[in-house]
């Protein structure tokens, strides 16, 4: 997705292969916002193939093709490289870049990265796990990896997975999800649905940061997953829940002014101060109030008998479960009473039934035409004076009754031909032609605007209109204007003006003859 922060106009905008071989997307703006940067002196062509690899050659080879920059997504066959990476979308309706990143690491490991630019944490492989541990090699530096057809992924830190439905040839895809999870989607055909056959977190509670700071959450095989604040703290944006929660009170840094709540079976991993083996619990507590950055901490056991003291200065990445052997210990001020009905507030999100969100994108204005600028207002000129001559011709004829019409030797008229005249006049402007006010004023011997252009000018080429231009511009311009351009729009302006109506430009046609002339 080119541009995937700024998206451009889809009705408008366009993409454009040019001669010089270099592959441009314009926005409604006319302005090249992406483009391959790509050169050629041979003939370049653009062809799609079947796998979804979009590919730029020319005669010697791929000068660009869409397998080295995805998105989110990555297509069997498609190298995953050191270079490459995937990110997710901000979420379901926003395709927007998101919060999480799918990329080799500078140890060579293939790695989950939550980073919203507030904090940023490993999600996977566990970070407390050594690579060994995690099934990981750090020894080749090739950095690749790749997803077959059958549903077979492997890499260079030899990790490798099989699709649950490995072995059929169908349509494949592995995307960086907005929730955070890496999955492997398949269907049979085009009209079939997507289904997951592998996900890397099986335990959606256990994606970073998908609860955001200061969340909790917890899952029920009837519900799924849900998220919640913390006691003492409220959601930040009912329609986000990676923005967290924030506090209701005001955070003291007075050891004697701390209090302890017990959530059981919460843990929170990571963000730790430290670990302290075998404290008691009034230890860990008079630790964590003598920490200004200590916002609760996790007293752990185990079957050994030994209990574990981790003071927090972060709370992320938070959930519950009955299978952790562990409680955590909320700190609040001492002043800050809880609501008694429950100690968990839960909010839902306050979603929309838009199915894609807008994002505010602003497009340059563009510099004013003065060339079309000025054959507009000239144009209209000449109709308003083409119409005031009629009228004054046709009043003239109205009120002249019995005598000559400028003394031509014409018969005078009578009320049977001031009638004639009524009818004639009608139906010219019935007609609304330029041809039939260009008649009416020749009839009456009055000459046009149009017609007094034609005799000072005397030719339709600027080479010929150029040196007439002084008879019929205005003396006060004086040498401000560039004569050539004055000379080539003047013979715009008069193809405009053509008694045959086949003979005039449409005005696409116009707009185009002045670019050329600009």
């Amino acid at each position: 997705m080119a541009n995937r922060d700024e998206p451009v106009y889809e009705k408008v905008s366009k993409l454009s292969l040019q001669k010089d071989g270099n592959l441009v997307l314009t926005d409604a703006g006319r302005l090249d916002i992406w483009a391959t940067g790509t050169a050629s002196l041979s003939p370049a062509f653009l062809y799609l193939h079947d796998n979804g690899n979009l590919m730029l050659n020319n005669s010697k080879g791929v000068l660009w093709q869409s397998f080295d920059s995805p998105t989110d997504t990555l297509l069997p066959l498609q190298l995953f490289t050191k270079s490459t990476k995937l990110v997710s979308s901000r979420s379901e309706s926003n395709f927007s870049t998101g919060f999480y990143t799918f990329s080799f690491s500078d140890n060579n490991l293939l790695n989950l990265i939550f980073d919203n630019s507030e904090v940023s944490s490993v999600c996977w492989p566990p970070p407390w796990l050594v690579s060994w541990e995690a099934g990981r090699s750090i020894c080749n530096n090739s950095r690749v990896a790749m997803l077959n057809s059958l549903g077979n992924f492997s890499s260079s830190d030899d990790f490798t997975f099989l699709a649950t439905d490995y072995g059929s040839i169908l349509q494949r895809r592995l995307r960086m999800d907005y929730d955070g999870n890496i999955r492997l989607y398949s269907r049979t055909n085009d009209g079939a649905e997507w289904y997951v056959s592998w996900e890397a977190i099986r335990d959606s509670c256990k994606i970073n940061g998908i609860c955001g700071v200061n969340g909790l959450c917890t899952y029920d095989y009837s519900s799924g997953r849900k998220c919640s604040c913390l006691p003492g703290y409220k959601m930040k944006n009912r329609t986000d829940w990676t923005k967290g929660c924030e506090p209701k009170f005001n955070p003291s840094c007075n050891r004697n002014d701390s209090k302890f709540i017990r959530l059981f079976s919460v843990e929170f991993y990571g963000d730790d101060y430290g670990f302290f083996p075998n404290y008691t619990l009034s230890q860990c507590e008079e630790l964590c109030s003598s920490l200004c950055n200590c916002k609760g901490f996790q007293y752990s056991f185990f079957n050994t008998g030994i209990i574990n003291c981790y003071p927090k200065t972060l709370l992320l990445n938070g959930y519950r479960t009955p299978s952790f052997f562990g409680d955590l210990y909320l700190r609040l001020p001492k002043s800050y009473h809880l609501p008694q009905e429950k100690t968990l507030e839960e909010f839902s999100l306050e979603c929309s039934n838009v199915t894609a969100q807008e994002l505010n994108r602003t497009y340059s204005k563009k510099h004013e035409n003065q060339s079309v600028k000025l054959l507009l207002w000239f144009v209209t000129g000449v109709g308003g004076f083409q119409l005031i001559c009629f009228v004054s011709v046709w009043d003239q004829g109205m009120s002249i009754g019995d005598h000559n019409i400028g003394g031509n030797g014409q018969r005078p008229y009578g009320e049977r031909d001031r009638g004639d005249a009524w009818r004639q006049s009608r139906t010219a402007v019935a007609r609304g032609g330029q041809e039939s006010l260009l008649v009416e004023l020749r009839e009456t011997e009055n000459r046009g605007l149009v017609s007094w252009v034609r005799e000072n000018i005397k030719g339709s080429s600027s080479d010929v209109i150029e040196p007439s231009l002084e008879k019929i511009m205005d003396p006060s311009m004086g040498e401000q204007c560039d004569m050539m351009k004055m000379a080539k729009l003047l013979v715009v302006a008069m193809k405009c003006v053509e008694e045959e109506k086949g003979g005039r430009p449409t005005m696409s046609q116009v707009v185009e003859m002045l670019q050329d002339n600009h």
